[in-house]
């Protein structure tokens, strides 16, 4: 905006304040503001083509700043009202947290950081065509998704392949026939427990992706160009903090609305300590961003006669196997090598972590093979 022009006024200083979207009060349009914060030098008085706009609080929930929305597409501003730096009235806070935390200032600080981290991951992660959200965990994420499409007469439900356990406890097989549009399943990109790579197939409309063992691995490429909407954990193979996880969403495929109550959501998530380690990582010279170790297809004869074969994908950061049998001793000697043994599927997973930059994968086969000759004493 020419503040000059409009306002009568100079900019002093501009800082970005966040983005928000919403729907033009009169047209039942969608539209989308990047909102800024101006410091200004003089009196504001507003020009005649803009004196008598009229302004709504759009949305405005308990205890959080209303931003002024335009009624117009075409002259799609907001007004900031006074006091924007309080996001949340101080009293929010017990008065000792207030001393800790400085007020409201606690909340205006998060979402700066959030601002910030989004920025960086999006750029580092080359999600240029996504909206980009962050939440506490995969779990939660998926919760947030299945209110929303259920308030759209949809049902989130499970792909028919194997899943998570913990995902694979929240959410139904099949949704009862007649009752809601089952449109709408959770693919797990790779399985955690088999290395199984269940395939993307552009457009993936219609899934949720579980991209916990994809996301900032060597299938990146194939996530981000194949998926629709996704979830990925920043402490599995992206390996930048505890406690965020990722949602992308292709803004040309889901509605505005879903993403505006995706946003609202997100602010209810205001711890600054993952934030902060976040970009801590990602500020740490020479930080590299991926998992880029692979893991070839491996088959061997064991010495007692059997055969080990992975299963699985090649090229993933780790290798599986399917062991029915398997001792007490190789299961304490496997978690020393970073590996796990799961009972209820009676598979064994070899990981491996090689931190590196998008497309320079690092063959880690050779070390697998080691790990497999301490296991089975295989000299």
């Amino acid at each position: 905006m020419n503040l000059r022009k409009r306002l009568n006024v100079e900019a002093a200083e501009i800082k970005p304040f966040g983005l928000f979207h919403g729907i033009a009060e009169f047209e039942s349009v969608a539209i989308e503001n990047h909102v800024y914060q101006v410091e200004v030098v003089g009196q504001p008085v507003a020009s005649s083509e803009i004196a008598e706009i009229a302004w709504v609080n759009y949305r405005k929930p308990p205890c959080e700043v209303g931003v002024g929305l335009s009624v117009s597409r075409q002259r799609a501003s907001f007004a900031l009202p006074e006091g924007v730096d309080r996001l949340m009235d101080p009293s929010a806070l017990s008065p000792q947290l207030q001393k800790l935390h400085g007020g409201g200032h606690f909340y205006k600080k998060v979402n700066q950081l959030r601002e910030v981290l989004r920025e960086k991951l999006t750029e580092v992660y080359r999600l240029e065509q996504y909206d980009v959200f962050m939440v506490q965990s995969v779990s939660v994420g998926l919760a947030m998704l299945s209110h929303l499409l259920h308030k759209q007469n949809i049902s989130l439900s499970l792909a028919n392949h194997q899943h998570y356990q913990p995902i694979d406890m929240l959410f139904p097989h099949a949704v009862a026939e007649g009752r809601e549009n089952s449109g709408v399943q959770i693919v797990t990109h790779v399985n955690p427990y088999t290395g199984e790579l269940n395939r993307l197939h552009h457009p993936a409309k219609g899934i949720v992706v579980d991209a916990s063992h994809s996301f900032a691995t060597n299938m990146h490429d194939d996530l981000i160009k194949q998926g629709s909407i996704f979830l990925a954990p920043l402490h599995k193979h992206a390996s930048v903090a505890v406690g965020l996880t990722l949602i992308a969403v292709r803004p040309e495929e889901y509605s505005m609305l879903l993403r505006s109550e995706l946003r609202l959501f997100e602010r209810a998530t205001v711890s600054e300590t993952p934030l902060t380690m976040a970009l801590e990582t990602i500020n740490t010279p020479g930080w590299q961003p991926y998992n880029v170790a692979s893991v070839d297809a491996i088959d061997l004869w064991l010495p007692d006669g059997e055969r080990l074969q992975s299963i699985g994908e090649p090229g993933l950061p780790f290798c599986c196997f399917k062991v029915p049998s398997f001792s007490h001793e190789q299961r304490k000697a496997v978690k020393e090598m970073n590996g796990s043994y799961f009972e209820h599927s009676g598979t064994l997973r070899l990981s491996r972590w090689m931190r590196g930059k998008h497309g320079r994968p690092v063959n880690c086969t050779g070390s697998v093979f080691e790990d497999i000759s301490k296991l089975w004493n295989i000299r």
